[in-house]
């Protein structure tokens, strides 16, 4: 169950102790990557355009549900860091997925560019099914 705050902003009432059960050994749900990549070189063309391949290519590993890469959405609010070059999400068909991406060589590629052109990138994980509610 979702409340809504004052700010318009959902708050998750759910406790963390009232997730979904699974069974030792079994991995239901998908899993979402997210990952935030500020360049060294913003705005360098030639970066911008290997970084892009590199990160398509990454669509194509078994496991991978769906990918997409973009810069940052420019929004007339001053909320949000837009500071970040690309923001890029994978969803994976389950956790068995996400772990077989990590070492694929198609993932260690993009990885070589990133530590090449990159400065910084953050990357996060998430539970699609942890307290996924249907509308």
């Amino acid at each position: 169950m979702a409340t809504q705050s004052l700010s318009g902003c959902f708050e998750v009432a759910e406790r963390l102790d009232e997730r979904p059960e699974t069974s030792a050994g079994a991995h239901p749900g998908r899993i979402q990557h997210v990952a935030l990549s500020w360049l060294k070189e913003p705005g360098n063309p030639a970066h911008v355009d290997e970084w892009v391949r590199a990160a398509r290519a990454l669509g194509a590993i078994p496991g991978v549900e769906s990918m997409v890469i973009g810069p940052a959405a420019p929004v007339s609010w001053s909320d949000p860091d837009q500071s970040f070059d690309f923001a890029m999400t994978i969803v994976f068909e389950n956790r068995d997925a996400m772990e077989a991406y990590q070492p694929h060589p198609t993932h260690h590629a993009a990885i070589a560019v990133s530590n090449r052109i990159m400065k910084r990138v953050y990357a996060y994980y998430v539970e699609l099914h942890a307290y996924a509610e249907s509308r």
